[in-house]
């Protein structure tokens, strides 16, 4: 809104995946802007003290989409902690939107991601930050 962009971007405060269902995240509770936050269980020491919990709603991607008239999109950029399996383990939801430009981090390898992303005639290229973490760029051909 300070920006001037209020009649363009609209914010979804949803969680998209899969499916539908409401989890439990764990975010820090001072200057994260919310990018850190866990599925974990509060209680480990690591998350113990400075998280608090919240509750998310998750949908099914593409029904939410369709219900709100999203309907295709330039570039799909995704950083959502593991979350990327569960929107690209078919090719449904890069059929349905059609984006030009792919980049995301991946968690747990990009093994599972290639092969659905080469289907739709993507080109990839892929850089590793750290073991099974890495960064994910591809280019319709």
């Amino acid at each position: 809104s300070i920006n001037g962009y209020k009649e363009i971007i609209f914010p979804h405060k949803v969680g998209l995946s899969d499916k539908n269902e409401k989890i439990d995240i764990w975010a820090m509770s001072y200057g994260s802007a919310g990018a850190s936050s866990v599925l974990h269980e509060v209680g480990k020491r690591q998350f113990s003290q400075g998280y608090i919990k919240q509750t998310l709603e998750i949908v099914e991607v593409i029904s939410y989409f369709k219900n709100n008239n999203i309907s295709e999109i330039d570039i799909l950029k995704m950083d959502c902690e593991m979350c990327e399996y569960a929107l690209l383990y078919d090719d449904s939801l890069l059929k349905y939107l059609e984006p030009e430009i792919i980049m995301l981090e991946f968690h747990a390898g990009a093994e599972k991601l290639i092969p659905v992303l080469e289907s739709c005639g993507y080109q990839i290229s892929t850089t590793s930050k750290r073991e099974r973490v890495g960064l994910l760029f591809a280019t319709k051909s």
